[in-house]
């Protein structure tokens, strides 16, 4: 079956003749469903300045200005079929009027209106947004134009399939934390677009579709590595790469900080007179104040740190002057586990990894480790708790349950 072009035609509605005399131009299409698709054009003319062989009106500019709009409406519609969009009589009437439907908008205008908006309000941060823009390009990629209709289960399984095979291409697996972090963003924008009253399908909302959960990189750091990381700083030649990058990295591994808290961080973050030392600092990913005491150590590291940079130890300098990309410092990371003889494939993640597993081992309540690592809630800290053989030893020499001595010990 051929497909249909709907071609735009003029003509005028003499029955809707305004009182001026002047008629107003209609555009008229094909008929769907048995309906013939009528618009108004927005213009008028007089009844004698129409020419209804050329259908447009006899005044050269107001021809011109004619013309154009009905080259504009042949253009939507020849892109709506090429982008494999379906032509309803909400469509063109979109086209002819300039108004859109909300429920036939551009997905992506919803997309971009929801950043902007959040990101002027201060609730999407940059790092936030960086990743909005990475989703946007990953959907563009996938489909090149989206409109509500179109948001349903099969496209929405289709664009996390095709997460999967890009990854798999790339070398990097099924991307899981990829694919999470993509489809919390679309289900974040359906559930903008449903605030703002328009009828639009969103499958996660309706549990037709799961959005798989990233887990938590469960490499850490246990007494021995990290000893022997610490002996290999006095090794390291003062103002390298590599002292910075394994102080700034101990020193998280001792506080719990985040790589991009780490990088930002300056003197004047810490208040050296309180005992212990205090560093407090808005948080980048949260825009939440942290307020975490250093330990002995972290205050090593610091001292480190100011050694290796004595010239800007200044309250508005920053501390560990890195000026390394994430790439860089997991490369240096690598080089330097393997020169201390550690196997494991480490990042700089692992350092917070490490920082809430040593803290719940040594018995520190969750709500604190909570607070410690700017976690907004006690199951985020959670995950990063990995349980194994050394946390159980640990958490059974702090508690001895079921003593055989204690069962068997005699009533008095």
């Amino acid at each position: 079956m051929p497909r249909i072009i709907y071609t735009p035609i003029l003509h005028l509605r003499f029955d809707k003749k305004k009182q001026s005399g002047d008629v107003p131009i209609y555009v008229r299409f094909q008929r769907i469903n048995g309906k013939e698709p009528k618009f108004p054009l927005g213009i008028d003319v007089a009844e004698d300045d129409w020419n209804e062989t050329t259908r447009l009106p006899k005044d050269p500019a107001l021809e011109l200005i004619v013309g154009n709009q009905v080259m504009k409406i042949k253009r939507q519609i020849l892109n709506a079929i090429g982008n494999g969009i379906e032509i309803t009589h909400a469509l063109l009437k979109e086209f002819v009027e300039g108004k859109p439907n909300p429920a036939q908008r551009s997905f992506y205008d919803y997309f971009d209106e929801y950043v902007k908006k959040n990101s002027s309000r201060g609730k999407i941060r940059d790092s936030t947004r960086n990743g909005y823009d990475v989703t946007r390009r990953a959907l563009k990629e996938y489909s090149p134009e989206i409109r509500l209709p179109d948001i349903n289960t099969k496209f929405l399984d289709g664009f996390d399939k095709f997460l999967i095979k890009r990854g798999i291409a790339s070398g990097k697996g099924e991307v899981l934390g990829t694919r999470s972090n993509r489809l919390k963003h679309i289900n974040t924008v359906l559930k903008y677009i449903e605030r703002q009253g328009v009828a639009v399908e969103n499958p996660y909302k309706k549990d037709d579709l799961e959005i798989p959960k990233a887990a938590v990189r469960e490499i850490s750091l246990d007494k021995v590595e990290l000893r022997e990381l610490l002996c290999i700083v006095d090794d390291l030649p003062y103002g390298s790469t590599e002292l910075r990058v394994l102080c700034m990295f101990l020193f998280s591994c001792f506080t719990g900080l985040r790589l991009g808290d780490a990088l930002e961080l300056q003197w004047q973050d810490i208040d050296v007179h309180n005992e212990p030392m205090i560093l407090e600092k808005t948080t980048q990913k949260t825009g939440k104040k942290l307020t975490t005491p250093i330990p002995e150590l972290g205050n090593e590291m610091l001292l480190c740190a100011a050694e290796n940079n004595a010239e800007n130890v200044h309250s508005d300098k920053r501390v560990f002057l890195c000026g390394c990309s994430q790439v860089t410092i997991n490369n240096v990371l690598r080089k330097l586990a393997k020169q201390a003889g550690i196997e494991k494939h480490i990042s700089y993640h692992c350092s917070r990894h490490t920082f809430i597993t040593f803290a719940k081992m040594q018995g520190m309540d969750e709500y604190e480790i909570m607070k410690y690592a700017g976690h907004s809630n006690l199951q985020m800290t959670r995950n990063y708790m990995k349980w194994d053989k050394k946390l159980a030893t640990e958490s059974a020499k702090k508690v001895p349950l079921f003593r055989l001595k204690d069962l068997l010990k005699k009533k008095k």
